[in-house]
């Protein structure tokens, strides 16, 4: 078990990690230093699509570790205005419910191409939900959860627990405590 992950989509090739959970939805490259992501989500009836940061499988020990710093901090940019919902899953709660997360952040992006930092603390919703802050195994974001969606989004910096860049380490163009906020 690991207490952090950065990955800065620095070496052009696209991480194994994040995939499309609907590869029809999203076309993923690494450019220029970051993680571009052309979203094409124009099926009504499968709006939820959503990129999952997943790393490991079942038998690999590889989780990140969130009690003490149940944090996560990405920068993104995009051409248009959206909304984006990011979440943990927890690994031995995942067994048990697929959905069990310790809610969401949430907030909006303003489609000027223009670099957000955006910082979301969990400290509250794992407690809320009674989801453990160890064992995180997968990140999920999805833009514009229940609508459809296409459009040009890009990230960068993307760290989770001690890695994540905290209120007085940047300054940050939208902070995020668990639930919405934009």
């Amino acid at each position: 078990m690991v207490t952090g992950f950065v990955d800065e989509f620095d070496d052009a090739d696209v991480s194994s990690f994040f995939t499309a959970e609907r590869p029809e939805d999203w076309t993923i490259t690494e450019a220029e230093g970051s993680m571009k992501i052309e979203v094409n989500k124009t099926n009504e009836e499968k709006r939820f699509s959503a990129i999952l940061w997943e790393p490991i499988s079942e038998s690999d020990s590889f989780l990140v570790d969130m009690r003490e710093f149940p944090y996560i901090s990405v920068r993104v940019k995009a051409d248009k205005d959206f909304n984006l919902q990011l979440g943990p899953r927890n690994f031995d709660v995942q067994r048990r419910n697929e959905n069990a997360i310790p809610d969401v952040g949430e907030t909006n992006v303003t489609g000027n191409n223009e670099w957000q930092t955006v910082y979301y603390d969990f400290t509250e919703k794992f407690a809320e939900t009674e989801t453990e802050p160890n064992g995180i195994n997968r990140v999920f974001f999805n833009f514009d959860p229940g609508f459809t969606m296409t459009g040009t989004v890009w990230l960068d910096n993307f760290k989770i627990g001690d890695k994540a860049e905290r209120p007085g380490d940047v300054v940050y163009d939208v902070l995020v405590s668990g639930g919405t906020g934009g």
